[in-house]
């Protein structure tokens, strides 16, 4: 896995909207830092997928943290087809999932959140 860490610099996903500029400008004025995984398969060229994605304090406290599996394994699995299945949001007791399911092309058919919505 590789680590990049920015400081005062949030850091967004290609697949996610660009953070706005008052946001970043919040977040560099509370001296925030972000910090990356990423997940490798190279044997199929997957390089390019997060699996890990935290914010934390000048201090080093961990404010909120997004975990990213991919092709229907557990997080933190190498990924095998480089499908975003489950995304995973929040810090201490508190975690909110969102589950995306593909159909045979690859193709995004169905998302639902925790408690199963569509």
């Amino acid at each position: 896995m590789l680590l990049e860490t920015c400081a005062n610099v949030p850091l967004s996903l290609p697949d996610r909207p660009k953070i706005n500029v008052a946001f970043a400008m919040r977040l560099m004025a509370a001296a925030i830092t972000a910090q990356r995984q990423y997940i490798y398969n190279t044997a199929q060229w997957i390089v390019n997928k997060p699996s890990t994605e935290s914010l934390l304090t000048g201090e080093g406290v961990l404010q909120t943290q997004t975990r990213y599996a991919y092709d229907g394994q557990l997080w933190g699995s190498v990924p095998v087809e480089g499908d975003l299945t489950e995304t995973t949001n929040g810090a201490a007791a508190l975690w909110v999932s969102a589950r995306t399911g593909y159909d045979e092309w690859g193709n995004p058919i169905v998302v639902t959140d925790t408690p199963g919505r569509v």
